[in-house]
């Protein structure tokens, strides 16, 4: 079975944080692109590191350098 790959609109929200609960009990079957949120960076790139996200991606451009600074040197991209 080849990975599902999987971006999580809202991953800071209840729904998004139950659907990382599902993706992460197997990650072996996904590939995370991308993960978006608001204002709780610190649980976006958290996320985003724990799941090995290709890119996370703030909706408010003035909370994109705290981003890049909690996912300084994991590899995931940061944007807004």
């Amino acid at each position: 079975m080849s990975m599902r790959k999987v971006s999580i609109f809202g991953a800071t929200g209840s729904i998004g944080q139950s659907t990382i609960d599902l993706i992460a009990r197997d990650l072996d079957s996904y590939d995370v692109v991308a993960l978006t949120g608001g204002h709780n960076i610190d649980l976006l790139a958290r996320d985003a590191i724990r799941l090995n996200a290709d890119i996370a991606i703030t909706a408010h451009e003035p909370n994109l350098p705290a981003l890049r600074d909690a996912l300084a040197g994991s590899g995931v991209e940061a944007a807004a």
